[in-house]
């Protein structure tokens, strides 16, 4: 099991209120974080976070003279300074388009001003913790580099664990058992091997697919768990989360982490151009996207969810059919009713014995579910 230190973290806040750095700064400070700095001019902000080298940095949107998103793309353009470190913007204002401005913009994330420190303490140790398996990943790269100069990075146990592990950290808010992750990285290595592409390119791609929800570790609880419908404010809070995936998977070498990336970002996009975040349509959503995006519409279906009671087999299918050139691509739905139409236990057991090699303390009795 890993364990995440947060006392060594270092934090740059960035505000030119004293009272709003005090409320955050003590809140850090109640949980062992003690290393957190200040800096209240926004002319010195990119200065000092060079001298400081953060793990995370806290920024205020509205700064005199230079509004945060100015700040935001100074720190941004400095790839050295912020390369894999969490930026995380910070208002009292909590319209949808101030959100929306600041993640596109390239942060992090966003939290409001003293709405509640708990909750905003408890999102700065998600994404410190992200950063320390970041900066582990990191140093595992780059050993790997010097032992093998120019050879392919090969993938192995304790890689695939990382990644595992890093997308357990936010699905096990949702889903207690941890099994969603590998019945949508099963299927999506299914579909893909439908679809004709090499063994190792479509286990590739159940493996980055697993990684589709990661921006979801920056949804609060009383959104993501809400029982019942959401409101359009809250359904726009979710949707935030496949940028945030993408941006926390950003800059990797390993091409594991670049596929997850793409498919942060475009599993919630549809055939007809009317998804999320990018509104991209057709051919234009890579094709890792387009089928994550089936394997995971499948699994949402056909297991329950806070909001929804596991369906049938036979409505679910209907529902994914019916949704052909809508939402989905056309070849991907061909390829994943022969998926489903060859189903059978042996399949299911794969997801088992995926979760016994990683997780041995997950193991509970078969879902009979996935595909039968």
């Amino acid at each position: 099991m890993l364990v995440f230190d947060f006392f060594d973290a270092k934090i740059l806040i960035a505000d030119d209120e004293v009272t709003d750095y005090r409320w955050i700064h003590d809140a850090l400070t109640r949980e062992g974080i003690t290393q957190v700095s200040h800096v209240f001019e926004p002319e010195y902000v990119l200065e000092t976070a060079r001298q400081l080298n953060p793990d995370l940095i806290l920024l205020d949107l509205h700064m005199p003279r230079r509004s945060g998103l100015e700040i935001l793309q100074d720190l941004k353009g400095d790839l050295s300074l912020c390369y894999g470190v969490p930026i995380i913007m910070m208002t009292f204002d909590s319209s949808k388009e101030v959100r929306r401005a600041a993640l596109m913009a390239g942060a992090t994330d966003f939290v409001i001003k003293g709405f509640d420190s708990l909750e905003t303490v408890q999102r700065i140790k998600n994404h410190l913790m992200l950063r320390k398996l970041f900066l582990e990943q990191l140093r595992r790269e780059r050993y790997l580099e010097r032992a093998v100069h120019r050879q392919s990075l090969q993938l192995d146990s304790t890689y695939e664990e990382m990644c595992n592990r890093l997308t357990l950290a936010a699905e096990y808010r949702d889903d207690q058992t941890g099994r969603h992750i590998y019945r949508v990285g099963l299927m999506a290595e299914f579909v893909a091997a439908e679809l004709g592409f090499p063994r190792e390119r479509a286990e590739l791609i159940g493996m980055a697919a697993r990684l589709h929800d990661i921006g979801k570790i920056a949804i609060p609880d009383s959104v993501l768990l809400k029982p019942g419908r959401l409101t359009a404010e809250e359904m726009a809070t979710v949707q935030t989360h496949a940028a945030i995936g993408g941006r926390l998977l950003s800059g990797s070498r390993s091409e594991v982490l670049q596929l997850a990336e793409s498919i942060a970002w475009t599993h919630h996009e549809r055939w007809d151009g009317r998804g999320y975040p990018q509104g991209l349509a057709g051919k234009d959503i890579p094709v890792e996207g387009r089928i994550t995006a089936i394997a995971d519409v499948w699994d949402a279906l056909t297991h329950e969810r806070p909001y929804k009671p596991a369906w049938e087999r036979e409505r679910a299918l209907q529902e994914v059919f019916s949704l052909c050139c809508k939402h989905f691509d056309p070849e991907v739905v061909a390829a994943f009713g022969r998926v489903v139409e060859k189903g059978d236990e042996a399949w299911e057991m794969q997801v088992e014995r995926t979760v016994a090699r990683v997780h041995p303390q997950m193991v509970l009795p078969l879902d009979p579910t996935f595909l039968s």
